[in-house]
């Protein structure tokens, strides 16, 4: 009299199986590494742009721009080019001053 009856079949279909499997995860993390790039492309620094005019609306071309940071007093100064507007690049993170003298 049987109790249990367990039957296994050879399973040639085993090595590929595995070899599928391997496969899979290997490709699924290559999907999950590319997914992280993007982050490096990312930077800390910032910009500040704007348009220097007069209180009448008249652009001011050619005007020096100062722009500070007030946590470390580091300043940069700029100008404006003829259409007034102006560009401070590469700013660390912070709060910022802007001035502008003729």
């Amino acid at each position: 009299m049987r109790l249990c009856a367990i039957r296994f079949r050879s399973q040639p279909w085993f090595g590929t199986m595995s070899r599928r499997m391997v496969a899979l995860a290997f490709a699924l993390s290559l999907v999950a590494l590319s997914a992280f790039q993007p982050a490096f492309c990312q930077t800390t620094y910032g910009s500040i742009v704007g348009t220097a005019k007069d209180p009448s609306g008249a652009v001011l071309p050619g005007t020096a721009v100062t722009v500070t940071n007030e946590g470390t007093r580091d300043s940069r100064q700029v100008s404006t080019d003829s259409s007034g507007f102006y560009r401070a690049p590469n700013l660390l993170p912070g709060f910022y001053t802007v001035s502008a003298q003729l």
